[in-house]
């Protein structure tokens, strides 16, 4: 059953860092930034090691469809992020950080406007959420 166990935690961190992956190579490509660079290796690896952190606490959780909904979780989180740093780039020209944070009030007040600055191929970032629902 402990081999059982094992196999389980690296498919499910696969898995979950081959969603990870994807969302951050989809901004990438949306932000017209080079896919193929130093950068892109160390987003790789960091998503392999963010994922078997999380799948480590995750797999103790004996109901399946549990840790699935963490994953769902987890997936929508990134997502989100990734989504609002487009808007924060498409609004106000930069990326969240902490030096900006100020920034975020200016966003709130002009929501509808934030919101209408998206360009629709900018929600692609949401294609690895919706499959991984579908999944």
């Amino acid at each position: 059953m402990k081999k059982y166990k094992n196999i389980d935690l690296w498919i499910e961190t696969s898995i979950l860092s081959l969603f990870l992956i994807a969302i951050e190579i989809i901004f990438r490509v949306l932000e017209k930034i080079t896919i193929i660079d130093y950068a892109t290796i160390r987003i790789i690896l960091s998503s392999i090691i963010l994922a078997f952190v999380f799948e480590f606490f995750i797999s103790f959780l004996s109901k399946k469809k549990t840790r699935e909904i963490i994953h769902g979780v987890i997936i929508f989180i990134v997502s989100i992020y990734a989504y609002i740093q487009i808007g924060f780039h498409n609004y106000l020209g930069m990326y969240i950080s902490a030096g900006t944070t100020s920034q975020a009030g200016a966003v709130m007040n002009y929501l509808k406007d934030f919101l209408a600055s998206f360009h629709i191929i900018q929600y692609l970032i949401w294609v690895p959420f919706i499959i991984y629902l579908a999944y």
